[in-house]
């Protein structure tokens, strides 16, 4: 009987474990408008690229397919942020590149 009910809390303790606490924020898509925006924004107060930079590279990618107006200056500011040695560069070009995502575009 006592094996029985430690086996039991054994189960729950491990399945509780791997369930896992979970996460209250929304995943955003990697490919999204909104993800690129938080990624931008993140680079511009840290400085850091990190793995962000990968989620940015392809966000602009499908930006360009989807033919965002500004797409093709996002590629060009990547190219620089890829390459920005420090992390005030960083910083600054992500700057430039989340206003570009942020500018309202006329209807057309």
């Amino acid at each position: 009987m006592m094996s029985r009910l430690l086996q039991m809390a054994l189960v729950l303790s491990v399945s509780v474990w791997v369930a896992g606490c979970g996460n209250d924020r929304p995943a955003l898509p990697v490919y999204s408008l909104d993800g690129l925006k938080r990624d931008l924004g993140s680079i511009a107060q840290t400085g850091d690229g990190g793995s962000a930079l990968e989620g940015i590279k392809y966000s602009i990618e499908k930006l360009a397919g989807e033919k965002f107006e500004g797409a093709e200056e996002l590629k060009k500011q990547f190219s620089r942020l890829e390459k920005a040695g420090n992390a005030e560069n960083r910083k600054q070009i992500a700057g430039e590149m989340l206003k570009i995502v942020e500018t309202p575009k006329p209807a057309a």
